[in-house]
């Protein structure tokens, strides 16, 4: 895997993202099986993952931090997760 630093944040990511909006349940079946994928990618050297809370109204963010698991505690610190929001402004 290739890495790259993400712009001037002083982070290092894989020059991979993996998006999680067809972890969303609006895509119905397969769920169980993008959430292996997840775990796959971050076994294959991806640290670098997107989500938002608009995809499926969080349940992109639920498979992602279901995909990750114990990763989420004991390597927090190799992992990049980014994320949208909408402002109301």
């Amino acid at each position: 895997m290739r890495f790259q630093q993400l712009g001037t944040t002083g982070l290092t990511v894989s020059q991979i993202c993996l998006g999680t909006w067809q972890i969303s349940s609006d895509w119905g079946h397969g769920f169980e099986q993008a959430i292996r994928a997840v775990r796959r990618a971050f076994d294959v050297g991806v640290n670098f993952f997107d989500t938002a809370y608009a995809y499926g109204e969080g349940s992109a963010e639920t498979g992602l931090s279901r995909g990750l698991g114990d990763l989420l505690r004991t390597r927090r610190d190799e992992l990049v997760i980014a994320t949208k929001g909408v402002s109301n402004t």
